[in-house]
């Protein structure tokens, strides 16, 4: 039987799941989310206790550094189908090498971290510059993404911070999930629990962004397109919510 171990699916579940088990001297078979439909046939499933949750939190910040926090944060929201284990090898190792950890690059674990995280932090980044705000006739910044890994919450701290006095939402069509700052906090609404006759374009948005595509019409030479180089620099999975873009589809 293989011994599969449960949690929430936040990161902070995870974790403290990972500290009972390391704790524990408990080797997991598997470490999945709750409810997800990967059981095998001959899976044993278990969830420990987790009232111990803030506890193993603040021990694993007093052992591990920034960086290492960050690194595991990242990768675990590329939502790979393996990361529960990938993160607890790399947790256990990096309680003993701490920072050393990234030099040890033969280790499957810290291998696949490494990527998946640099995966995240790049498309995070190409996200904050690809991303198009509409204006909505309440007043209100609305846009949509479709990103392979779960950065919306990364988004939605990066333009707190630069359009603090606004009022926005981010819609992350992969998830079905809003993202929605009032000017004071971030809180997130499943697609199915949001009212969507308030999410209405307004005229004069409708205006700027006939404005921008005939702009970008006339800065661009027909007889020089290239759409192969224009790939390489603003991938084509991000085109479908970019206003410049949409005709090229």
């Amino acid at each position: 039987m293989n011994s599969i171990y449960l949690y929430d699916g936040d990161f902070s579940s995870l974790v403290s799941l990972i500290v009972e088990l390391i704790n524990k001297d408990i080797v997991p078979d598997g470490i999945r989310v709750i409810n997800n439909d990967q059981k095998g046939l001959f899976d044993c499933e278990f969830k420990l206790d987790t009232r111990n949750k803030n506890k193993n939190i603040q021990f694993i910040k007093s052992k591990l550094s920034k960086r290492i926090i960050g690194s595991i944060y990242y990768a675990f929201l590329s939502e790979d189908e393996n990361i529960g284990n990938t993160i607890y090898w790399f947790i256990k190792y990096a309680l003993i090498h701490k920072d050393k950890i990234y030099y040890m690059r033969r280790l499957d674990c810290v291998n696949r971290v490494i990527k998946l995280s640099s995966y995240v932090s790049r498309e995070t980044h190409k996200l904050k510059g690809f991303l198009r705000f509409k204006q909505m006739k309440n007043d209100f910044l609305y846009a949509v993404i479709a990103p392979t890994n779960n950065v919306l919450g990364l988004l939605g701290n990066h333009f707190k911070k630069r359009l603090s006095g606004e009022n926005f939402v981010i819609y992350d069509q992969m998830r079905r999930i809003y993202l929605i700052y009032n000017q004071i906090n971030i809180i997130y609404v499943r697609d199915d629990d949001l009212v969507k006759k308030d999410i209405i374009i307004s005229r004069d948005e409708e205006f700027v962004e006939d404005l921008w595509k005939s702009f970008f019409k006339s800065v661009s030479i027909d007889e020089r397109e290239n759409l192969k180089c224009q790939m390489k620099f603003m991938p084509k999975k991000y085109w479908a919510n970019m206003i410049e873009m949409e005709d090229k589809l």
